[in-house]
């Protein structure tokens, strides 16, 4: 499945557009369940970073494991080893493929990010950047948290 949707989302309107394509890994099969969901979700992800070697210096994947939504700038990253609690469990984890050219739109956003160490999950090749982020976009008066997970060839 994730090969397809790789396929689909590289060749999409949308992706030509505006740069990034992203899926909901409840959308990537049909036997998803909260109980599984973060370590299928880290399954998916090494799959569709083995998928996307080919392309991984025009396009960089990427995974979101939404953390919550808060009135304030919310300044504690949950810690890394306990993932499936810190998981908001009202947004499935979702893949992302995030186009690697120039941002030529500018973005509003007030955020903070705090990385996680090195190497705090291994990539099938590259490397992977963990980072935790808690931003708000433009005139929105609700910050999201979430853990992110990006490749790097």
């Amino acid at each position: 499945m994730i090969r397809t949707w790789l396929a689909t989302a590289l060749r999409s309107p949308h992706f030509h557009t505006h740069g990034f394509e992203s899926i909901h890994t409840d959308d990537l099969d049909d036997t998803y369940t909260e109980a599984d969901a973060i370590p299928r979700a880290l399954d998916h992800f090494t799959t569709l970073v083995t998928a996307f070697a080919d392309h991984q210096t025009d396009v960089m994947a990427m995974l979101v494991i939404q953390t919550g939504y808060h009135d304030d700038l919310a300044l504690t990253a949950p810690p890394i080893t306990d993932l499936e609690t810190a998981w908001d469990h009202w947004t499935p984890p979702e893949l992302y493929l995030l186009a690697r050219r120039p941002h030529l739109t500018p973005y509003a956003v007030e955020e903070y990010k705090r990385p996680y160490p090195p190497n705090t999950f291994t990539a099938p090749h590259g490397t992977y950047h963990t980072y935790y982020r808690c931003h708000r976009q433009g005139d929105s008066p609700e910050f999201t948290s979430a853990i992110y997970i990006e490749h790097h060839p």
